[in-house]
C-alpha cells in the first residue's frame, strides 16, 4: 500500500471512530452485521426429531448427554420446544435462543431448524458396563494403553429403572467395537458380525429389544489402543412376511393321520394280545390238567403192570396145570371157577380204570389242542418289527417283550405239533388196550362158567378139552396184552417227562402273555394320547408362529420425546452413545514464545497497510 498523506489518514480515522460503537453493539448482542433479517410473529412446526448423543467413559459411565433437535418449521416466526437443558445452542444460524425453565424459544425461518440442548443429569434407558482383562487380569481401561497380551472385553447392558420409560422394550441396540488390525490379531467374538473398514475390523453385535446384553470379545494385542465403542439405539423395525404354512400344515395333517392309523392298529394289537393272553391262560389250565393226568397215569403204571403180571402168572400156572397133567385133580379144579371169576373181576376193574383214563385223557388233550390251535400261524418278519420299533422309539422295552412272547408262543405251537403224534398214539393205544381188556374180561367170564360146569360134575373129556383150549388161547392173548401194556407204560413215562417241559413253557407263555396284554394296553393308551396331541399340531404351530412374530411387531409403536414429555408430534428419537478412546496420553506441547504486545493504535493502522 502506498504511503498516504496526513489529510487522507485523518479522514479515515474519523470514519473508523464513527463505526466503532455500531461494531461494539453488534458484538454485544451476538448478531452479524450481514445477517438476514429475523422473521417476526408466531411460527408453526409439523413435528420434530431427536438424536440423543452421549459420551461414556471407557468403562461405560455417563460423562455428558446432549440432544440435537430438528424442528420442521412450516411457517416462519417464533417457535418453541421443551427440554430439561442446562444450556442450548443454535445450530442453524447465529440467531439468539431463549431458555426459560424447560421452555426453549427461537425465531426461525421455514425449513428445518437445528439446535443443541445439553441435558442436565440425564439418565439413559441403558446401563452400560464395559470390563477389560489382559492375560486374565482385570485392568482399568487407562492401564491398557500401550500394553500387549491377550485382551478380553466384556460388555453388559441392562435397563436403568430411573430412565424414561418406553425405550428399553422397543429399541434395538447395535454395539460396534472398532479394532485396529495393525495392533490386534486373532479377533474372536461369538455371535458377532465382523466387517472390514480400512485397516479397522468392526465387531458388531445386535441386541434385541427388552433383552440384556452379555457380550465378549478377545484378541491378541500389541501396543494396544482403540477408538471408542459406539452403541446406537433405534426403534426395532423388522417387516416379516409370514410364510405359506399350507404345505407344512398338509404334511402335519398326514402325520396326524398316520399317528391315528398307528393308534387304531395299537388298539387292534391290544385286543389281539388280550385274546392271546386269554387263550394262553386256557392253554395253561389244559396243559396243567393234562400233565397231572399223565403224572397220575405214570404213577399208576407200576401197579398196573404188577397186577397184570400177577394175572399173567396165574394164567401161566393154570395153563401149565391143565396141559401138563395126565389126570386132573378135580378137587383143585373145583377151585378154578372162583379163581377165574376173581381174575375176571380184576380185569373188569382194570377195564373201568382204562375207560376213565381214556375219558380224562381226551378231556385234557382236547382243550390243550384247541388252545395251541388258537396261536396264529402268521410269521412276523424282521422288516415289520423294524418298522414298529422305528415308529415307537420310546417303547423299545415293551416291544422287546412283545417279540419275546411272540417267539415263546411260536415255540409252544411248534413243540405241541411235534409231540401231537405221541398224544394221538397214547389215545389210540388206550382205545386198543381198553378193547383188549373188554375181550379178555369176557373170555375169563366164559372160562369161569365152563370151569363151574366141570366142578359141578361135567367131567367129560370134551368139556375138559374145551376148557383147556380156552385157557391156552386166553393165556396167549393175555401174554401179548401184557407185553403191550409194559411198552405202553414205558411210553407214558417218557411222555410225562416231555409234557413237564411243555407245561413249563406254556406257563411261561401264559405269564408273558398277561404282562404283554398290560404293556399293549399302555402302548395303546400312549398312542391314543399322541393321536389327540398330533391332531392339534397344525393349528398350534400356526398359533405359535403368529405369537412369535407378534413379539417383533412394532406396528403399534409411537415415538415419544426423550427430552420432555411436553413435546408432542414427535416423529423419531434415536440414541448414539460413544465411549472414550483408549490411547496413550499426549505429551504437553512446548511453551511458545510470548507474542509481542501491540497497541490499539498499531492494530488500527495495520488495517490499512
Amino acid at each position: 500500500m502506498r504511503h498516504m498523506g496526513r489529510g487522507a489518514a485523518a479522514v479515515l480515522l474519523s470514519a473508523a471512530l464513527a463505526l466503532l460503537p455500531a461494531a461494539a453493539r453488534a458484538a454485544s448482542d451476538g448478531s452479524d452485521a450481514v445477517a438476514s433479517p429475523r422473521p417476526a410473529g408466531a411460527g408453526a412446526t409439523s413435528g420434530k426429531e431427536e438424536v440423543i448423543y452421549a459420551t461414556l467413559s471407557a468403562s461405560g459411565d455417563i460423562r455428558n448427554v446432549y440432544a440435537v433437535n430438528i424442528l420442521h418449521v412450516t411457517a416462519a416466526g417464533d417457535i418453541s420446544d421443551h427440554g430439561t437443558y442446562a444450556s442450548v445452542e443454535n445450530l442453524t444460524d447465529i440467531g439468539a435462543m431463549t431458555l426459560d425453565g424447560d421452555l426453549v424459544t427461537a425465531s426461525a425461518s421455514a425449513g428445518d431448524f437445528y439446535y443443541k440442548g445439553t441435558l442436565a443429569g440425564a439418565r439413559l434407558p441403558w446401563v452400560v458396563v464395559v470390563a477389560y482383562f489382559l492375560d486374565g487380569e482385570a485392568l482399568p481401561p487407562e492401564a491398557l494403553a500401550g500394553r500387549s497380551g491377550r485382551l478380553e472385553i466384556h460388555i453388559d447392558t441392562e435397563p436403568d429403572p430411573d430412565a424414561p420409560d418406553g425405550f428399553w422394550d422397543d429399541y434395538l441396540l447395535q454395539i460396534s467395537i472398532p479394532l485396529d488390525t495393525a495392533l490386534c490379531r486373532r479377533i474372536a467374538s461369538d455371535g458377532a458380525t465382523l466387517a472390514n473398514a480400512g485397516r479397522n475390523k468392526i465387531v458388531t453385535h445386535t441386541v434385541m429389544p427388552g433383552a440384556n446384553a452379555h457380550l465378549s470379545l478377545s484378541a491378541d494385542v500389541v501396543n494396544f489402543s482403540m477408538s471408542g465403542i459406539e452403541i446406537t439405539a433405534l426403534p426395532f423395525s423388522l417387516p416379516i412376511d409370514l410364510p405359506d404354512t399350507g404345505p407344512m400344515a398338509e404334511d402335519l395333517t398326514e402325520l396326524s393321520d398316520a399317528v391315528r392309523a398307528l393308534s387304531d392298529g395299537a388298539v387292534q394289537l391290544s385286543d389281539g394280545v388280550r385274546a392271546l393272553a386269554s387263550g394262553a391262560a386256557a392253554l395253561r389250565t389244559g396243559a396243567g390238567d393234562f400233565r397231572a393226568g399223565l403224572t397220575r397215569l405214570d404213577g399208576g403204571s407200576a401197579a398196573l403192570t404188577d397186577g397184570s403180571a400177577e394175572i399173567a402168572g396165574a394164567l401161566d400156572a393154570i395153563a401149565a396145570a391143565l396141559n401138563g397133567s395126565a389126570a386132573v385133580d378135580f378137587e383143585e379144579l373145583a377151585q378154578l371157577p372162583a379163581a377165574l371169576a376173581q381174575l375176571s373181576a380184576g380185569l373188569d376193574g382194570v377195564t373201568e380204570g382204562f375207560d376213565a383214563l381214556r375219558t380224562g385223557f381226551a378231556a385234557a388233550r382236547d382243550p390243550l389242542a384247541a388252545a395251541v390251535a388258537a396261536i396264529p400261524d402268521e410269521v412276523v418278519d424282521e422288516a415289520a418289527l423294524a418298522r414298529l420299533y422305528a415308529a415307537n422309539p420310546g417303547e423299545k422295552a415293551l416291544l422287546d417283550r412283545l417279540a419275546a412272547y411272540y417267539a415263546a408262543a411260536a415255540a409252544v405251537r411248534e413243540t405241541y405239533r411235534a409231540v401231537a403224534p405221541a398224544f394221538d398214539a397214547v389215545g389210540e393205544t388206550l382205545d386198543t388196550l381198553s378193547g383188549h381188556l373188554h375181550t379178555l374180561s369176557g373170555s375169563l367170564s366164559a372160562l369161569a362158567a365152563a370151569a363151574q360146569g366141570l366142578s359141578a360134575g361135567d367131567t367129560s373129556a370134551a368139556a375138559l378139552t374145551q376148557l383147556t383150549a380156552g385157557l391156552t388161547a386166553l393165556h396167549a392173548r393175555y401174554a401179548a396184552f401184557h407185553e403191550g401194556l409194559a411198552a405202553y407204560t414205558g411210553g407214558v413215562t417218557e411222555l410225562t417227562r416231555a409234557c413237564a417241559a411243555l407245561d413249563t413253557g406254556v406257563a411261561g407263555t401264559a405269564d408273558g402273555a398277561g404282562a404283554l396284554a398290560g404293556g399293549a394296553d399302555e402302548l395303546s393308551g400312549g398312542l391314543l394320547t399322541l393321536r389327540d396331541a398330533t391332531q392339534e399340531i397344525p393349528a398350534r404351530i400356526e398359533s405359535e408362529i403368529a405369537s412369535i412374530v407378534s413379539g417383533y411387531d412394532t406396528s403399534d409403536f409411537t415415538p415419544h420425546s426423550f427430552t420432555s414429555p411436553k413435546n408432542t408430534d414427535v416423529l423419531s428419537v434415536q440414541f448414539v452413545m460413544t465411549t472414550e478412546k483408549i490411547e496413550p496420553p499426549t505429551p504437553d506441547p512446548a511453551p511458545a514464545d510470548p507474542a509481542p504486545k501491540v497497541s490499539l493504535w498499531t492494530r488500527f493502522l495495520d488495517l490499512f497497510r
